[in-house]
């Protein structure tokens, strides 16, 4: 009878002891998968475009900063960085970007759970520039080490309707003449 006992209690200690440590194996598991998992989150700010005549020459210089946070605990970057202009038919126009130093080919090396600021800026030559005059958005685009692209919106502009004023309210709380005049009759 007691050698019975003592070998449920064994076995289940060993048992127990099993399912523990296949749980904290799956926890770490589970957790390394979502570190993994982390996004690159994006701000930008002070966007200028302007618009430049030298002599027959057009061209425009954009200029933007961006904020970067690198979510993941390793280290990343984004390569080849551009601004791409979507026109209202479409078409993109896209230009590489440059960092305050006016390097070309701008790699942009992202700490793990930091920020990361950076100014860049863009130039556009005769063509294209002409083409910029349209444009429906810009984005910021660049690509991970692994290939997987980067795009984020810079700004855009957005479709609008405009209704014709309604003549007369339709709302029945609200009885033009007695509520700020007083009383029909009452007129000084």
């Amino acid at each position: 009878m007691m050698g019975t006992v003592i070998t449920a209690a064994v076995c289940g200690a060993i048992v127990g002891g099993l399912l523990a440590i296949a749980g904290v194996l799956a926890g770490m598991s589970i957790e390394r998968r979502l570190q993994w998992r982390g996004k690159v989150e994006c701000v930008v700010s002070n966007w200028d475009l302007n618009f430049q005549r030298a002599g027959a020459l057009n061209q425009a210089m954009c200029s933007f900063d961006v904020d970067l946070f690198n979510e993941q605990p390793f280290a990343t970057g984004i390569r080849d960085v551009r601004v791409v202009f979507v026109r209202e038919d479409g078409e993109e126009v896209t230009g590489t970007l440059r960092d305050v130093l006016l390097r070309e080919g701008v790699v942009l090396n992202l700490p793990p759970r930091q920020w990361f600021h950076a100014s860049l800026h863009g130039r556009f030559d005769d063509q294209d520039a002409r083409k910029l005059r349209e444009f429906r958005r810009v984005e910021f685009l660049g690509y991970f080490p692994d290939g997987r692209e980067f795009r984020q919106r810079v700004i855009g502009r957005k479709d609008f309707t405009v209704r014709r004023k309604k003549l007369f309210s339709r709302r029945k709380d609200y009885q033009p003449g007695t509520m700020w005049r007083g009383a029909p009759g009452d007129e000084d």
